[in-house]
């Protein structure tokens, strides 16, 4: 999971116009069973996954927040 996208091998928002570090806006698992809960910080998230066997996937639940500001 990745707080914002990435497209050709760069990070969008670059790590001088995000307000969190790299290291934060990242998250990594497989083969886990995950239930977290998962802000963007800006207006794209991203997540990236590969289904190596036919049938095997996953669900994702996705629900918008209402912004305060």
């Amino acid at each position: 999971v990745v707080d914002g996208w990435e497209l050709n091998g760069e990070l969008f928002p670059s790590p001088m116009d995000h307000p969190l570090p790299l290291k934060e806006r990242f998250d990594e698992f497989c083969g886990k069973r995950v239930s977290k809960t998962y802000v963007s910080s800006q207006n794209a998230l991203l997540i990236q996954y590969r289904i190596p066997v036919k049938g095997r996937g996953f669900t994702i639940y996705v629900r918008a927040r209402k912004n305060p500001n």
